[in-house]
């Protein structure tokens, strides 16, 4: 491992903030309470953050890469649990509607491409370990003149509501005077629109997000991803901060999949591979830094809080 890549790992197990199941508190799961009662888990999914979490035209459950591991969670659930009669209740969330459904008790868990944060830690949720990790990038048209988001400067941008991605770019914007105009969208597939109708120039979202897009589109070579990346963005589940046992579970099942190869398997089903509704193939390898913690996961790293 070179030492830069030995470096980012530290600096995500600090922002990420890993507690080992040894030294995790002793707290009331009030989530896994009431999956003991209802005999059913309530998972949130984005219907629209294709590979991760989608629905395909016709369905109404989810797939993804996402979802196949939360399934693993709840196969192991119903075994701690002695409960192989355990349902899943599959619940539509989006990026802003996914923080109140998971206070409000709505959801247990949800499973799709949500970054690890400290703002949302403070906020009171709670993560399993990073699944996918990954980072925002830039899509606009090819025909654009822009080799990253600079080349951009005083065109229009579309954002996705209440995501890192968000606060990332307008950040970028404000201390580089670059200029951007925003547009906002709820899902990945209204940003993609507005892209695609000419109302806005680009279109920034995690990059496996950005291919997902593109493959699917109608003309797959307008679209160009460009820059490196402009944040790094671990995936997980998130839970509520008090669900300390039923992360512990979810961890232990990521744990077996590392230790496994089942969790690079996995990536190769859905990234490597023909994916519907299209039986287009993203094409994305799993990334270095990715690698690298599936081999060092620092499960033992205390950060904050």
């Amino acid at each position: 491992m070179t030492r830069f890549r030995f470096g980012l790992l530290a600096r995500l197990a600090a922002t990420v903030g890993f507690l080992s199941l040894a030294q995790a508190p002793a707290l009331a799961d009030e989530a896994l309470d009431r999956i003991r009662q209802t005999n059913q888990i309530r998972i949130g999914y984005r219907a629209g953050a294709a590979p991760f979490s989608y629905v395909l035209p016709g369905n109404t459950a989810p797939i993804g890469y996402a979802i196949d591991i939360c399934e693993e969670a709840v196969q192991e659930l119903r075994n701690i649990l002695k409960r192989p009669s355990l349902s899943v209740a599959y619940v539509a969330v989006d990026p802003k509607s996914r923080f109140t459904a998971l206070k409000a008790g709505e959801i247990d868990m949800e499973c799709a491409n949500t970054t690890i944060t400290r703002e949302r830690r403070a906020m009171g949720f709670s993560f399993s370990l990073p699944y996918f990790i990954t980072g925002s990038r830039v899509m606009t048209r090819t025909a654009l003149p822009a080799n990253d988001i600079k080349g951009l400067e005083g065109r229009t941008v579309v954002l996705m509501e209440g995501t890192t991605t968000a606060s990332t770019v307008r950040s970028r914007s404000e201390s580089g005077n670059l200029g951007l105009k925003f547009l906002y969208a709820k899902k990945r597939a209204e940003g993609f629109a507005l892209l695609d109708a000419g109302k806005a120039d680009a279109l920034v979202e995690d990059d496996t997000v950005l291919y997902g897009l593109r493959a699917v589109s109608r003309s797959p070579d307008e679209y160009k991803i460009i820059g490196g990346y402009l944040s790094l963005e671990p995936f997980a589940v998130m839970v509520q901060d008090s669900s300390t046992e039923l992360r512990a579970v979810v961890n232990r099942v990521l744990r077996d999949m590392f230790r496994s190869s089942e969790l690079e398997k996995l990536h190769a089903r859905w990234f490597l591979q023909s994916i519907p509704p299209d039986n287009r193939i993203l094409a994305i390898p799993m990334s270095n830094v990715m690698r690298d913690f599936v081999r060092f996961p620092t499960e033992d790293t205390i950060a904050y809080p």
